[in-house]
């Protein structure tokens, strides 16, 4: 009887502890993936979403940033650089087509706001920048097509901040 009630639970515990698609670390996000963008010329790692569930393109541009779209709710830019909040901040409030409405988060390296086109739905943004090792990468989204929501873009923040310095294996 207890080598039935082993074979049984064996196989259950495989099933529970295997269902982690990710790299085992401490970035994991539910729903996503490490990546290692070095074959683009970043020597860094991301959480993408599921590539079992959604199309995963990732586009080196000739100005040095590498998007990345997966689905029509995960489409970031990651751009090596510093950033400018003060520029990016003023930008934002002097919109005048997406209107600013307000930030969700307003941190010294990271900014999510929402801002609306007249008789449109609310939209969501990121700006975000991420060091990783000795350099450091602008994050935001692509805004192109529909906009997103604050579901979308926290999930897109969440992924740039699990950019990593990859290990080059070198001492």
């Amino acid at each position: 009887m207890l080598k039935k009630l082993l074979l049984l639970a064996l196989p259950a515990l495989f099933v529970i502890t295997g269902c982690n698609n990710s790299k085992n670390d401490d970035n994991n996000i539910p729903g996503m993936s490490q990546y290692d963008l070095s074959s683009f010329g970043a020597l860094i790692t991301i959480n993408v979403p599921d590539t079992t569930k959604t199309k995963l393109e990732i586009v080196a541009q000739g100005s040095g940033s590498i998007e990345i779209r997966s689905g029509k709710d995960f489409q970031i830019s990651i751009t090596p650089g510093e950033g400018d909040f003060p520029l990016k901040k003023s930008d934002i409030s002097s919109d005048d087509v997406k209107k600013f409405k307000r930030y969700v988060v307003d941190e010294p390296t990271s900014l999510i706001w929402e801002s609306q086109v007249s008789g449109l739905e609310p939209e969501f943004h990121f700006y975000t920048v991420i060091k990783a090792g000795k350099d450091s990468y602008l994050v935001e989204d692509i805004k192109e097509g529909d906009p997103f929501s604050e579901k979308a873009i926290q999930k897109m923040a969440d992924a740039a901040k699990s950019i990593k310095a990859k290990e080059t294996g070198n001492s």
